[in-house]
């Protein structure tokens, strides 16, 4: 892929956003650009060839990352869930009783 073909897939994007963004704001809804992200997907030796770390979208300039977390799940721009695998034991602190207080039986949260 060249560099114009990353510009124009950058472009659709944008305009997909803008497509949803109208759709949302004509249902009463609001899309919050300082809460959107995003992050390109792919092998590492795609991810190297794309330079684009920001992208305009909204009239908000969004940085592309490298992880996101959504539903508790921390996902990588491989999908490989190592980053989710990582930070997993790191919040096994957070422990919830599943029963009364006597119960020995616990559910971690990652």
């Amino acid at each position: 892929m060249h560099s114009a073909d990353y510009a124009t897939a950058v472009d659709r994007l944008s305009a997909c956003v803008a497509y949803v963004n109208d759709w949302m704001t004509a249902s009463r809804l609001r899309l919050n650009p300082s809460k959107t992200q995003v992050m390109w997907l792919g092998s590492s030796q795609q991810l190297d060839k794309i330079n684009i770390r920001d992208v305009q979208l909204l009239s908000a300039n969004i940085t592309v990352v490298n992880t996101a977390r959504d539903l508790g799940v921390i996902l990588d721009s491989q999908l490989s869930l190592d980053a989710h695998v990582v930070r997993c034991p790191l919040s096994a602190g957070a422990v919830l009783p599943t029963e009364a207080a006597s119960s020995s039986r616990t559910v971690t949260v990652c």
